[in-house]
C-alpha cells in the first residue's frame, strides 16, 4: 500500500471534514492529518507523504482555510521495525 500511494496518490484522496468546533480532518485514506483552528492561526498535525502534499493543501483550502495561516506543524512518524537475529 505504501508503494501504491507514492505512485497513485489520487487514489487515496478523501473529502476533508469538520470533526468538532475548530478541529478538522484533512488527511487521506492512508495517513491521518488534522487541522486545528485556534482563532489566531492554524495548527497542522501530520503532513502525510511528499506525494500527497498537494491533496493535503487542497483539503485545507476546501474547508475555507488558507495554508499560509498555518503557524505550527507537528510531524510525528512512528515506525515499528522488527529485526530477526539468527
Amino acid at each position: 500500500m505504501v508503494e501504491d500511494i507514492r505512485i497513485h496518490p489520487w487514489n487515496y484522496d478523501v473529502e476533508p471534514f469538520r470533526i468538532t468546533n475548530g478541529l478538522y480532518y484533512v488527511g487521506n485514506k492512508f495517513l491521518s492529518s488534522h487541522l486545528i483552528d485556534t482563532g489566531d492561526g492554524l495548527i497542522l498535525l501530520e503532513t502525510t507523504f511528499p506525494q500527497t502534499v498537494y491533496f493535503l493543501l487542497e483539503s485545507i483550502r476546501r474547508l475555507g482555510f488558507d495554508p499560509h495561516d498555518i503557524h505550527t506543524i507537528s510531524h510525528c512518524a512512528i515506525y515499528t521495525m522488527t529485526i530477526s537475529v539468527a
